[in-house]
């Protein structure tokens, strides 16, 4: 019975691993489709070492050796947590090098025989999941804020998903070291369970994840731009604020603050500046108060349906349209629409 449940997980993950290693090798040559690749395959690969060592259990003697060679997969789940929160930063070089420690210590075993490698190879994987998760925790915000700063919009950028998904990482991080330090059959299943169940949920998102490696380029400081008189400056910012105000360029619902830079025929530093020092607010606030602001108008001076006026005011969906609102004005559309008079 154990035993049909272990070949039914192998297959099932086998399959899955599989099938999101090719999506994600056809969705794309970028940094972050290329690892879900390597991952997705080396996945896959353990898996059918897994089948194999359960088909001949004379295999089970080398346990340390095979569980070592498992923990290949450590940095490549940390490479594609540091690929997400920080975007077109990793280099291949820095991938070899995180990856080398779990590539000599299994060598290392085969040669001296040794269990030393195989408990210094377990530490050092627990100590990089460990840190990378905690790491995730203050990157991920940061990351969250950057965008603010460049996009009018977050569907498909953002991290807020991986916010959770992190404390499963926790979760599945501490059955694997169980199942590392005490055989059983069960812990392997759960193992196996938990890690497909999350993955499904992981690749849905990440598949779905636009990049933005391009517009996550550093603002220089404006005192750095060697032109920067206030007659400049002055006219930049009135050139924006005609933008906005008199063409409403905050109805494009993929608004980028580049965008805003190449209408009013500045660079990137001067379009941040104004909306920090003209506004107070960061780009995506500024932008999304100005949608807000023209759907209210909407709501009580037409009788458009709530999907009609999130797609006139600018915004992406009717959920997204939803979200900001509440988080604005403090109630839903339809509240606001129901408590103002026409």
């Amino acid at each position: 019975m154990v035993n049909a449940v272990q070949y039914f997980l192998l297959g099932t993950s086998f399959m899955f691993t599989a099938m999101i290693a090719w999506i994600f090798w056809r969705k794309g040559s970028d940094m972050l489709s290329r690892l879900v690749t390597v991952l997705m395959t080396v996945m896959a690969a353990g898996f059918v070492k897994d089948a194999v060592v359960l088909a001949h259990p004379q295999f089970m003697s080398a346990l340390d050796l095979i569980t070592a060679v498992d923990v290949v997969a450590v940095p490549l789940y940390a490479c594609i947590l540091w690929e997400l929160c920080n975007p077109g930063r990793l280099t291949l070089k820095t991938i070899a090098l995180v990856e080398a420690p779990f590539v000599i210590l299994p060598l290392l075993m085969v040669l001296f025989k040794h269990p030393v490698f195989y408990h210094i190879d377990m530490i050092l994987a627990v100590i990089l999941g460990l840190s990378t998760a905690t790491w995730a925790c203050f990157a991920i915000p940061r990351y969250n804020r950057s965008l603010k700063a460049t996009f009018s919009y977050n569907e498909d950028i953002d991290l807020r998903w991986l916010q959770n998904i992190l404390w499963a990482f926790f979760i599945i991080l501490t059955v694997w070291v169980i199942s590392c330090t005490t055989y059983s059959p069960w812990y392997d299943a759960i193992y196996m369970t938990l890690t497909l169940m999350l993955w499904i949920f992981i690749c849905y998102f990440i598949y779905k994840h636009k990049s933005v490696v391009d517009e996550l380029h550093p603002v220089a400081p404006i005192e750095s731009i060697p032109d920067k008189s206030p007659d400049i400056r002055s006219q930049v910012f009135a050139r924006i604020t005609r933008l906005i105000v008199e063409d409403r360029i905050y109805l494009n619902p993929m608004l980028k603050l580049s965008d805003i830079a190449r209408m009013a025929n500045t660079n990137r530093t001067y379009a941040s500046a104004y909306f920090k020092t003209e506004t107070g607010m960061t780009f995506y606030d500024h932008i999304n108060r100005l949608r807000v602001k023209h759907a209210m108008g909407l709501l009580t001076g037409t009788p458009r349906r709530l999907d009609e006026i999130a797609e006139e005011s600018g915004f992406n969906s009717r959920q997204s349209f939803h979200r900001v609102f509440v988080a604005i004005a403090g109630m839903t559309p339809a509240q606001y629409r129901a408590s103002t008079p026409p």
